[in-house]
């Protein structure tokens, strides 16, 4: 990062005492240190606002499927009613068959 280059120490000193040299070079370093602190949590909100949109869309498909899941026949309903159709095709069947013997 171009900024980085900021904090690094250079040997030529522009009039200024040593000290005023090193408060400069700190505050410098602060800034690019606060700058990159401030990318990273525009980034963590990001990802934890995206990150609530995905759970809460994976909550409401949860609902939806549950929802869907209680309106499917069970395994027992569906032989019972195959079961029913079976025996009613069988009544019809005997009774046909009694008929045409007439």
């Amino acid at each position: 990062m171009a900024d980085e280059k900021e904090c690094r120490p250079t040997t030529t000193f522009q009039g200024i005492s040593l000290r005023e040299y090193i408060d400069s070079r700190f505050r410098d370093c602060e800034k690019v240190r606060d700058a990159l602190l401030e990318g990273k949590d525009r980034a963590l909100t990001k990802a934890e606002k995206n990150l609530g949109e995905r759970l809460a869309g994976m909550n409401e498909l949860g609902k939806v499927l549950e929802d869907q899941a209680g309106r499917f026949i069970t395994r027992n309903e569906l032989l019972g009613l195959v079961i029913g159709i079976s025996t009613v095709i069988s009544v019809i069947v005997s009774l046909v068959t009694m008929l045409l013997r007439k």
